[in-house]
């Protein structure tokens, strides 16, 4: 059975109406980031062509936000200015995710996952994805 990014984004939304402790806040965030990675993902691959490679290799998550952030499509394609946006959220939201799964020292609060939640769910209605 397969699954979409609006699944993921459900996901996140129960386990942050029923969170009560910081590893249920750390899976919020990471099912609301991996929602919006898949929905920038399946946009990107939708353009006329790939936005523009990073000069250094990096890892295919900070490469599809870095893409989404330089496109190649005309400025006056109105994809051009969202897929702008969709890059810095994703950008951000990346972040947050790598804070939450590998930085354990660090509190990640209810309203830092709620706030991840939110964002994913922007960058979703952004670019018209199903959520």
């Amino acid at each position: 059975m397969s699954i979409s990014p609006s699944n993921l984004l459900q996901l996140s939304r129960v386990i942050l109406a029923t969170a009560n402790s910081e590893v249920e806040f750390r899976n919020a965030v990471g099912r609301a980031y991996y929602a919006a990675y898949h929905a920038a993902k399946a946009f990107h691959d939708s353009l006329p062509s790939p936005g523009e490679l990073p000069s250094t290799q990096t890892g295919i998550h900070l490469e599809l936000a870095y893409q989404l952030s330089r496109p190649t499509i005309a400025p006056t394609d109105p994809l051009f200015n969202k897929s702008r946006d969709l890059g810095c959220d994703l950008n951000w939201l990346q972040d947050k995710r790598i804070k939450s799964d590998y930085d354990l020292r660090r509190t990640v609060t209810l309203s830092d996952a709620a706030a991840v939640v939110e964002r994913a769910e922007a960058a979703i209605e952004l670019i018209g994805a199903p959520k």
